[in-house]
């Protein structure tokens, strides 16, 4: 652990000195950036000899439960496993011919899930009771709900409302479309749960369906699935733009204005209100927000408008690893 922790002392001050007396691969990079793009490299080298198992294996380490916020571990029963599966087996059945059977043999006997919440929260005794169904990133093969605990604790802390979390199955062990059933699964857990648990039903309208990176696709084809399958829809998905095919002119635009520096994160576009805070004038005018129709950009009039919608509200962000995906390849 020592040596670890050591190597990686070793490897930021190198990255700092490079940055600063050298510079970084482009102009618009600044150091955090710029070490995320170095972390990315290194990561990537250093796992090409690793076996997957091992690769999902490191990347299972969770991460510390800060103070204020209290996790409740169970499981969801395959029960709803097998509801999820007939709503499944209809929606896809025009394309069962490439699908592998494999997703519908369930190795184990529930899905892991938890309950991140702020102690005395008072949540079952509100009207209304927030709810966030979170899914973790990874590519769809790699973490776990314990490895994301830095967004769902934040999540928690934020909105004051319960997350709930599971750990959906993996591929390649699991083939498409395991993770939408374990997806579809909890959602169907939140609409009816065991009387055990003392959880009363959910209002849909109550519950927010949200995700990062592949859990971000995740949430967007839960949300179709749930419209196709004819079940009731959740208040709202945080995951589209004005017009989600402009993201690639964003990017486009970012990476060709090599001289600026990167717009600020969602974060801090966002405020916890969903009220979407002043960006730079300087930003605006360099990389022509309002023509491109990127969140920042959107008044609240307009997120909150209901014409031409198939599904509950969207909320897409890009970030900077986004960006630098693109920056890559």
């Amino acid at each position: 652990m020592f040596e670890f922790v050591n190597n990686s002392l070793l490897f930021n001050i190198s990255l700092i000195i490079k940055h600063y007396l050298i510079g970084p691969p482009k102009p618009s990079w600044d150091l955090k950036f710029h070490q995320t793009w170095a972390m990315i490299k290194s990561l990537s080298e250093n796992t090409s000899n690793m076996t997957i198992e091992q690769i999902q294996s490191a990347s299972f380490r969770p991460y510390p439960t800060p103070a204020g916020v209290m996790i409740n571990e169970f499981k969801i029963n395959n029960k709803y496993r097998h509801e999820a599966q007939v709503h499944l087996n209809k929606i896809l059945k025009p394309y069962e011919h490439v699908l592998d059977p494999e997703w519908k043999n369930l190795k184990d006997d529930g899905i892991n899930a938890e309950w991140v919440h702020i102690p005395n929260d008072g949540w079952e005794k509100r009207e209304i009771r927030k709810t966030i169904l979170y899914f973790h990133g990874g590519a769809y093969y790699l973490r776990n709900k314990d490895s994301s605990r830095n967004f769902t604790c934040s999540l928690a802390k934020r909105t004051n409302a319960r997350v709930l979390a599971i750990s959906y199955r993996l591929a390649p062990q699991n083939p498409f479309p395991a993770a939408l059933h374990d997806a579809l699964a909890a959602y169907l857990y939140l609409l009816n749960p065991p009387k055990d648990t003392g959880l009363e039903p959910l209002n849909p309208k109550n519950i927010v369906i949200a995700g990062i990176s592949a859990g971000g696709g995740l949430s967007l084809a839960l949300g179709l699935a749930i419209r196709d399958a004819g079940l009731p829809s959740c208040a709202e998905h945080p995951s589209t733009t004005k017009s989600y095919e402009r993201k690639s002119e964003f990017i486009n635009r970012v990476i060709n204005s090599p001289n600026e520096p990167l717009p600020p994160s969602s974060y801090n576009c966002i405020n916890v209100k969903g009220e979407f805070n002043h960006l730079k004038e300087h930003h605006k005018k360099v990389l022509n927000w309002e023509e491109i129709g990127i969140v920042p950009s959107i008044t609240r009039n307009e997120f909150n408008s209901t014409s031409h919608r198939l599904t509950p509200k969207l909320l897409i962000s890009i970030g900077i690893v986004s960006v630098l995906a693109y920056v890559l390849y």
